[in-house]
């Protein structure tokens, strides 16, 4: 598992708890807050920044990207909290430990799916070139 999904799994988890700890009297202004946090990524721009028209397209593509990262985290927070809010029951401590004690295996099986691979590969080298040298005393027989 990567380190960015990782880092994505925790800060789902914190949009959780924060969902639970919000009252339904608070939701509106977490709610606006959410949206004036992307009204601010839309309105980041940066035109006219050079003479190049190269440069003028790169930025442009940058600028893009800035607001597709933005608008994904936003929206990413407010599905957190969200839900959060609608089940806290699954904020409780045991089911935190099961998340994080899956999150770990899964990290463990992900390290070792290469290793083992190579060591497959490894096996069937062995197993071909024992095969030869039982073929090649057959044949000087």
């Amino acid at each position: 598992m990567r380190l960015i999904s990782v880092l994505f799994i925790v800060f789902l988890m914190a949009a959780f708890a924060i969902g639970v700890s919000v009252e339904d009297s608070e939701m509106a202004d977490v709610n606006v807050a959410l949206t004036n946090a992307s009204i601010i990524a839309t309105n980041f721009t940066l035109n006219n920044v050079s003479d190049n028209a190269y440069i003028e397209c790169g930025f442009r593509v940058v600028e893009k990207f800035v607001h597709l990262a933005v608008i994904a985290m936003v929206e990413v927070m407010r599905m957190g909290v969200l839900f959060g809010h609608d089940n806290p029951s699954y904020f409780e401590p045991e089911f935190i430990m099961k998340i994080a004690t899956a999150i770990v295996w899964l990290t463990i099986l992900s390290l070792m799916f290469v290793p083992l691979m190579y060591f497959t590969a490894f096996l069937i080298m062995i197993v071909i070139w024992v095969k030869d040298l039982i073929k090649k005393r057959r044949e000087v027989e």
